[in-house]
């Protein structure tokens, strides 16, 4: 039988609910039909979609108030009566006398309790109200521990990460720093960490492939000078239609007997630190 091939009518009924904010258990009645015996419905609901809306409740025959137990969402026809039932005595709720039980389990193994089954469970055995509070209160206290101590955890893996980052950072200033021989000394990182991008790349010269910075290096090494010439132009067109372009600043790198290498502004301001650095001492 599923759901769908119930008679029983829809009477009312007291339970407890969950009040808004889920706090505290409140009382309502109800319309429910029953499916198989403590376990009851409300009456399905659908949209346009073929989407169901209905709730699950536990109401034990010799006890005034039943208890909400959980909404529901599944095709009434599709739901087989037997499995439910079978379901609801696994979970202890086919009796008052195994519901207690499965609480005083749940309090045992330190597990949740609900305002809905405390308030339940109190008109069954009020002695255990109390026993059910508690374990309800040292719940939360306990959830309340694990999150401040997983909080803690993440807090100092973060910051574990971020030490670990400056560290990585500082070791590639570090090394930037190194690589342009103090010439970035005083340079911000992020400044520091595009020269030296710029400086990396990888050229011919001469057949050779060297970075821009070993170049300027082997360069300034043999006897090269460093020179910015300003106003520079050149000429572009057909022979029958030559153009001038605007004037530029050009920056070399030249030796003794006139021939030089066009370079950077970036390769020039690092190769008259070298320049000057080698005439200095």
């Amino acid at each position: 039988m599923t759901l769908s091939e119930l008679t029983t009518p829809y009477e009312a009924h007291k339970v407890f609910t969950f009040s808004s904010d889920g706090k505290r258990a409140v009382q309502h009645n109800v319309d429910l039909r029953q499916i198989h015996g403590s376990l009851y419905m409300t009456q399905p609901r659908s949209d346009t979609t073929g989407s169901y809306d209905y709730a699950f409740y536990i109401c034990f025959p010799e006890h005034l108030t039943g208890m909400v137990f959980q909404p529901f969402y599944h095709d009434p026809s599709k739901v087989d009566v037997d499995v439910l039932t079978s379901e609801i005595a696994k979970l202890g709720l086919d009796t008052a006398e195994h519901f207690i039980q499965e609480l005083d389990r749940r309090v045992t193994e330190g597990l949740f309790i609900s305002v809905v089954q405390i308030s339940m469970a109190s008109q069954i055995r009020p002695d255990k109200s109390s026993v059910y509070v508690k374990a309800r209160d040292d719940f939360y206290a306990r959830r309340e521990q694990e999150d401040a101590e997983r909080a803690r955890i993440e807090q100092e893996e973060e910051q574990r990460r971020k030490a670990e980052e400056a560290a990585r950072y500082q070791a590639e200033a570090d090394a930037a720093r190194s690589e342009l021989m103090g010439w970035g000394d005083t340079m911000p990182p992020m400044q520091l960490f595009r020269i030296q991008k710029t400086m990396n790349k990888q050229y011919r010269y001469d057949g050779v492939i060297k970075t821009r910075r070993q170049f300027v290096i082997d360069s300034i090494n043999d006897g090269y000078k460093p020179e910015m010439r300003e106003n520079v132009t050149s000429f572009y067109g057909s022979k029958w239609d030559v153009k001038e372009s605007k004037p530029r600043t050009e920056y070399r790198l030249a030796d003794a007997e006139g021939g030089s290498y066009l370079i950077t502004k970036t390769e020039y301001d690092f190769a008259l630190y070298l320049y000057n650095k080698k005439n200095a001492s």
